[in-house]
């Protein structure tokens, strides 16, 4: 077996390890967290991290997304439409809201950090950590603070969202 593929056996394993026992503590987003953390903390440790081209990342985003719209669109009726049109307008204006204060958060970012408009706005934007994480690669601007600040932002919301659910119902 050469060295990479032993590395992305020991990734997976020591990842599934962590999300498995992320979930079994009842972490909040357990799988994602523990996983993450796990594969994280072989990687500071000096261990055998094999970090997948962002190519495969989005192949592989893809075959898991499959899954996911199988189970929501199984669970949406007639009423999902009656929803969308009492919602479109309110959703416009909320979606227009948030990107106006991720501008603002980027301009802030900017002003208090020296860092680029481009690499803040990314950074702040709200939208999927591997998609923003993706344009921020392909578009040339700073992918390692980007990726801090996303993740940073992950992490609140997943780690603080069960709560504030809980809180609102």
């Amino acid at each position: 077996m050469d060295r990479s593929m032993f590395e992305l056996l020991i990734t997976l394993l020591v990842g599934t390890l962590g999300g498995l026992l992320a979930e079994f503590l009842r972490v909040p987003s357990g799988a994602l967290i523990g996983s993450m953390l796990a594969v994280f903390g072989l990687k500071l440790l000096g261990g055998p991290v094999q970090e997948l081209p962002p190519v495969v990342t989005t192949k592989l985003q893809v075959f898991l997304m499959i899954p996911v719209g199988i189970l929501i669109g199984a669970g949406l009726d007639r009423s999902f439409l009656a929803n969308l049109r009492a919602v479109s307008l309110p959703a416009v204006i909320f979606v227009s809201v948030m990107l106006a204060m991720s501008l603002l958060a980027a301009f802030l970012m900017h002003w208090l950090t020296k860092m680029d408009l481009a690499t803040a706005y990314l950074g702040t934007s709200p939208g999927g950590l591997n998609q923003i994480i993706l344009i921020a690669i392909s578009v040339q601007v700073d992918a390692g603070i980007v990726t801090v600040l996303q993740t940073t932002r992950l992490l609140a919301v997943l780690l603080s969202a069960p709560w504030v659910v809980r809180w609102l119902q």
